[in-house]
């Protein structure tokens, strides 16, 4: 991998090389897929929702190129301005979907935001007359028909992104079934963007505390809705969407480095492509990607900025900080701190470029500033639901603030509140989650994280000599690793995702210097050898790490779903799934207890999440009279109340879960009864509410637990009842007071 073109004796033809990568997208397709029909129908489905993707991403870079170009140093790798310019892009239209779905109502018709996409389509085209000149003419010396063995690693970076198709187009949810992590996306990530496009606009969800937090993933998602025109029309292009962040991520890495640096430029790509942990949440319709996308590119930017002090570089590394940040509040820890501290550390050297680092840290608080004012104007409160003791608590109750709190810091505490029965687990010590979650953690890749490790230690060796970029990549890492450990509860490894970035530069780092050498480095007076002496060991880690990399990704992919065939199921189906498992008619009115994840439930549903006042609780508060609660509910529009036990149970057992509607359920265990509610028992008891349905899944026999173990639900237990609202049946005994109107 050297810095030259490849030489016109390459033995790969153009067609073969791209032969080799659509099979190498194709097979874990395949693969994932149950039968040869299913297969070709959902690569249709993929080509289908990838140029939609790539409609999106065109507009972006349009659209992000305006901004980019008035500051950004034309002197900067090309191919990293363009990549930068859809990520910016990306953050504008964001923005746009929020501000304008804040501002009108019906804001999410086709016919507004296609042509919108097409706008930035043009100006994208317009732009890029310049760009695909200068693309022109660097390669116009390049062979343009046979390459060599080089051009391998993007067969490696395909078989990454069919393992990543695999998985994002199963329906959300069904990836991370195992891990919990679909819970997210049906509770916070789809579900509240659904609820957004439903209502025509954006507006405050007090029953869902994750509409809180900034929304610049699923702002896209909602993008997706509107231009498929439903929310379970567009939510595969929402995921795509996610997943395209990646693929920005992996093009940023090799265009920045591609010029001076070739060969890391191809391990570094590679090695960060193949992470699994980076396939696995790619797939998924979370926020993870757009972390890493912003991050890396930001780190592409400190480099730019270390070589030529320029503020243009320092203004863009602060846009990629605050794009982090509208992604999730973890990217004030993960990405604009190790950022600013490493800025600010440079400064030492050259304390004129302070003013630089000023300028970053007033850009990204502008990028992250609309989220801060929507959360004000709501709340009070810029960054609520944190800092509640700081700025305010908003329209939470003392326990709902408590039970967040507690929930949410570095040392486990007692649900809020405590329910009977429950003994505190046995803590895991933080080393040990170091030792299991980052330094062995298959997940992350095993073998980049022992690159990563190499590398710094090649940078301690070679001291003052050192690049400085390569110690900031090092010094980022350790103070990711800092907030990790010090301020994260249970130290889950998705948090610390950010860190493959770096480490995957630092490895394309130790590689490239590996494949340089010539000469055996262990053998004394050994001689030049013309081929390399580095080359075959180098070629062979990279291909191992990738290969054991890719392997692990589909595993984790196969479990983690419990073995669900790749199948775009249309969400209305799951819809009517999610009906008939809860036993409930087509035109019923739903209120949730316990469960929130309210994605393949009807629109409308109410529900509330563990950290927002249930919706049974607070009408039950207001109408203590079963009959008023009765007349309430019918009053709210409410046909049927799904009670999720299983839930009710884990969540009082880890956060909290309302007392009236958690702590019944203990001396109930003890007497050997099933579970129930008295708020709902009293209402079956006077004729308006009915029993009809329970969900009981298959599971193990064993004892009936003797504590209340979160993650240890009573085996003879159901795990669901659905209970009909009837109606009101004449009563010889006075009702109460006339409910109040609905809100």
């Amino acid at each position: 991998m050297t810095d030259k073109h490849p030489s016109v004796a390459g033995k790969i033809p153009q067609a073969g090389l791209i032969g080799m990568i659509v099979a190498g997208a194709a097979l874990p397709l395949y693969l994932a897929c149950p039968d040869a029909s299913t297969f070709l129908g959902v690569a249709l489905i993929a080509l289908q929702e990838c140029a939609a993707a790539c409609a999106v991403m065109a507009a972006a870079g349009g659209y992000g190129m305006l901004v980019l170009a008035r500051f950004a140093p034309k002197e900067a790798p090309l191919t990293l301005r363009v990549v930068t310019a859809c990520a910016l892009g990306l953050w504008m239209l964001s923005t746009a979907v929020l501000a304008v779905g804040s501002a009108v109502s019906g804001a999410f018709a086709q016919w507004l935001w296609w042509p919108i996409i097409g706008a930035g389509i043009v100006l994208a085209g317009w732009q890029g007359r310049d760009v695909m000149r200068r693309w022109q003419s660097a390669d116009a010396d390049a062979p343009k028909r046979r390459y060599d063995g080089r051009v391998l690693v993007w067969v490696l970076v395909a078989v990454a992104v069919g393992v990543w198709l695999s998985g994002a187009l199963c329906p959300p949810g069904f990836i991370g079934r195992v891990t919990g992590d679909a819970y997210d996306v049906l509770e916070y990530h789809m579900q509240v963007p659904r609820e957004f496009f439903n209502a025509g606009r954006i507006t405050e969800l007090r029953h869902n505390v994750y509409s809180y937090y900034p929304l610049g993933v699923e702002m896209l998602s909602l993008l997706a809705m509107a231009l498929r025109g439903g929310a379970y029309d567009g939510m595969y292009l929402g995921k795509i969407l996610h997943g395209s962040f990646a693929f920005l991520a992996v093009a940023g890495v090799f265009g920045a480095l591609k010029e001076r640096q070739e060969a890391r430029a191809r391990f570094s790509a590679g090695l960060l492509a193949t992470c699994p942990m980076l396939i696995y949440l790619a797939s998924m319709a979370m926020s993870e990607m757009a972390i890493v996308c912003y991050f890396t590119l930001g780190l592409l930017w400190l480099r730019e900025w270390i070589k030529d002090g320029r503020a243009g570089s320092a203004a863009t590394v602060g846009l990629m900080i605050g794009g982090a940040c509208t992604a999730k509040y973890l990217s004030v820890g993960f990405v604009a701190g190790p950022l600013a501290a490493v800025m600010l550390l440079a400064c030492f050297r050259k304390p004129g470029r302070i003013a630089h680092v000023l300028l970053a840290g007033v850009l990204a608080l502008a990028a992250f500033s609309p989220w801060l004012i929507r959360n004000a104007t709501y709340t009070g409160n810029p960054v609520f639901p944190l800092a509640t003791d700081v700025f305010g608590a908003g329209h939470w109750s003392p326990e709902s603030q408590q039970r967040w709190q507690d929930g949410h810091g570095a040392d486990a505490k007692p649900p809020v509140p405590e329910p009977p029965g429950w003994k505190a687990p046995a803590p895991t010590p933080r080393v040990v989650l170091l030792w299991r979650n980052f330094l062995t953690s298959e997940s992350l890749g095993n073998f980049l994280i022992v690159l990563a490790g190499v590398a710094v230690c090649v940078l301690l060796a070679e001291g003052r000599a050192a690049s400085g970029w390569n110690w900031a990549l090092a010094g980022v890492i350790a103070a990711q690793l800092a907030v990790w450990v010090a301020f994260t509860r249970g130290m889950p490894t998705r948090f610390i995702l950010p860190a493959v970035a770096p480490m995957a530069l630092l490895g394309g780092h130790v590689l490239a210097k590996l494949f340089a050498t010539i000469r055996n480095p262990l053998r004394k007076g050994s001689k030049d050898q013309p081929a390399g002496w580095g080359r075959p060991p180098a070629v062979a880690i990279f291909v191992a790490t990738c290969g054991i990399s890719l392997f692990i990704a589909f595993a984790m992919r196969v479990s983690l779903s419990g073995g669900l065939p790749t199948s775009p199921a249309p969400g209305e189906i799951l819809l009517e799934d999610q009906m008939r498992k809860a036993s409930l008619p087509e035109d019923a009115r739903v209120m949730l207890v316990g469960d929130a994840k309210a994605f393949y439930y009807p629109p409308h549903t109410v529900y509330a999440t563990v950290f927002d006042t249930p919706p049974l609780l607070e009408m039950a508060d207001k109408h203590p009279d079963p009959l008023q609660l009765a007349a309430a509910l019918r009053q709210r529009g409410i046909t049927h109340i799904v009670v999720d036990w299983t839930e009710i149970w884990r969540l009082a057992g880890t956060y909290g879960y309302p007392a009236p509607l958690s702590a019944p359920l203990w001396p109930r265990l003890q007497d050997g009864r099933g579970p129930g509610l008295p708020v709902l028992e009293a209402m079956v008891d006077e004729g308006l509410l009915h029993r009809v349905g329970e969900v009981n899944l298959p599971r193990r026999p064993r004892p009936r637990p003797n504590t209340w173990a979160p993650f240890d639900f009573p085996n003879d237990w159901p795990q669901m009842t659905t209970y009909s609202l009837l109606a009101p049946a004449p009563s010889t005994r006075p009702a109460g007071p006339a409910a109040a109107p609905a809100e």
